[in-house]
C-alpha cells in the first residue's frame, strides 16, 4: 500500500501517467516533460536510478521491465525497452554524446549530438556495470554480460560480451539449443 503512495506522488511529481502495480522508489530522478518517458505496467525503478530525456526525446519502459539501483538512462532521440527486459544495478543507456569538434570551445559547451535512437528487445537482460552507447539496436531475448560496453547492434538470441560486446553465443531454433559462435581470429 505504501509503494502505491509513494509512486502515485512519484508519478504527480513526474508528470508521468499511473498504470497498475507501477514502482518508482522514491530516490528515483526522471528529467522530462510530460508525456516524453512511458512507463508501462508494472515497470519498476530501483533506488538511485535517473532517467534524462531531452525535450524532443522519448524513453520507454514496456510493462514488466526493470531498472535496478543506480542504473541511468538519457535520451536526445529514443530508449526504447521492450517488455520483461532486465537492466542490472549500474548500467548506463545513452543514445547521445558530447559534441566535441569545435576546437574553439570548451567540449562541456559544445552540447550533445545523437546519430539515432536506441531499442532493447522484449524479455532481454544487460549485467550489471554494462553501458549502452549510441544509435544500438539490442535483438529479442538477449543477454550482454557483465561490463560490456554494446557499441553496435546485437541479433535476436544472441549472449554478447566485452568492450566491444561481441556475440559469443546464439541461440539455434531447429536444434532449440544455445550454439558458441566461433569467430576466427587473425
Amino acid at each position: 500500500m505504501i509503494k502505491r503512495v509513494l509512486t502515485r506522488i512519484q508519478c504527480m511529481r513526474y508528470k508521468i501517467k499511473y498504470e497498475n502495480d507501477l514502482f518508482i522508489h522514491p530516490l528515483s530522478v526522471i528529467n522530462a516533460r510530460k508525456g516524453n518517458c512511458l512507463l508501462g505496467r508494472e515497470a519498476r525503478l530501483s533506488a538511485m536510478t535517473r532517467i534524462d530525456c531531452s525535450a524532443n526525446g522519448v524513453v520507454k519502459l514496456g510493462m514488466h521491465s526493470i531498472l535496478n539501483t543506480g542504473s541511468r538512462i538519457e535520451a536526445d532521440k529514443s530508449v526504447i525497452l521492450g517488455k520483461h527486459v532486465a537492466i542490472a544495478p549500474y548500467v548506463y543507456i545513452s543514445d547521445r554524446n558530447h559534441e566535441y569538434r569545435d576546437i574553439s570551445k570548451p567540449i562541456i559547451r559544445q552540447g550533445y549530438f545523437s546519430r539515432g535512437g536506441i531499442q532493447i528487445g522484449d524479455e532481454t537482460w544487460i549485467g550489471i556495470h554494462t553501458s549502452v552507447i549510441g544509435a544500438v539496436k539490442i535483438g529479442r531475448h538477449c543477454v550482454i554480460g557483465a561490463n560490456s560496453v554494446v557499441t553496435s547492434d546485437i541479433p535476436d538470441y544472441s549472449v554478447a560480451v566485452g568492450n566491444p560486446a561481441r556475440v559469443v553465443k546464439k541461440y539455434n531454433l531447429e536444434k532449440k539449443q544455445w550454439e558458441s559462435v566461433n569467430e576466427d581470429i587473425n
